[in-house]
């Protein structure tokens, strides 16, 4: 009974939160098109919408597609800079945060093995700091990214429940 509550409750928010949005308190942004480009070399499919009700809790992204497999390449849907790495066992697992000139941010989540400096650069963090689960802000010039360009493998890590 309670679950049926917290979804009804859930929708709910959405629902307000949806009109809320359309008002004059909250202005409709013009997003960009064609600015992003598929992240990942894989047939272009979302598997998982942003918001979608999970059993304990709203999905916080878009999942890409991977057939079913990991350690497909993922590339910079932008140009940028990797603002935060985040790795923990459980929710997003190994993951890229990409901040990008128009103000808006990517997140690559569940990923296995990071591009070769990044890759080095968090081993060495982790070793420093003495603990796996990191979460590490390196300069904005430590590593820009331009688009297209290959930035990790992606994988099944974290609170993932399948590759993608």
């Amino acid at each position: 009974m309670r679950n049926l509550y917290l979804q009804i409750v859930g929708l709910l928010t959405m629902l307000i939160l949806g009109l809320t949005a359309k008002s004059q308190l909250f202005p409709v942004k013009n997003y960009p098109t064609n600015y992003f480009i598929w992240p990942v070399k894989s047939s272009e499919a979302i598997v998982a919408n942003f918001g979608e009700l999970r059993p304990n809790h709203y999905h916080m992204g878009l999942d890409c597609r991977t057939e079913g497999r990991e350690n497909l390449p993922i590339l910079a849907a932008a140009s940028g800079f990797i603002y935060k790495v985040h790795i923990d066992a459980n929710g997003f697992g190994r993951c890229l945060y990409v901040q990008h000139p128009n103000g808006f941010t990517t997140v690559y989540a569940h990923l296995n093995d990071f591009y070769p400096a990044l890759e080095a650069y968090v081993v060495k963090e982790q070793y420093r700091l003495k603990k796996w689960a990191v979460d590490l802000f390196p300069n904005p010039t430590d590593f820009p990214l331009e688009q297209g360009q290959f930035i990790a493998y992606s994988g099944n890590t974290g609170g993932s429940q399948g590759p993608h």
